[in-house]
């Protein structure tokens, strides 16, 4: 899918699998298995615990997922 921007953090569709928080080539993708869920957001907190960004997610079946762009290793 095409990149998303919310305010400073640009988003992609992302992968289904691996679960859990993964670095790849350009960036950070997360994925989570919630059954019956109509919506997941993944939210962004600063150190300091403030929210940043709430983030809403991208279903394939039961699996929701999300790639954030830049920032990986």
């Amino acid at each position: 899918g095409l990149p998303r921007t919310d305010a400073t953090v640009t988003t992609q569709p992302g992968n289904a699998s691996p679960l859990g928080p993964s670095a790849h080539g350009n960036g950070y993708n997360f994925a989570v298995y919630v059954d019956g869920a109509t919506q997941v957001n993944l939210c962004l907190y600063s150190r300091s615990g403030e929210l940043l960004h709430t983030l809403p997610m991208q279903r394939s079946e039961s699996v929701w997922h999300l790639t954030i762009i830049g920032g990986a290793p």
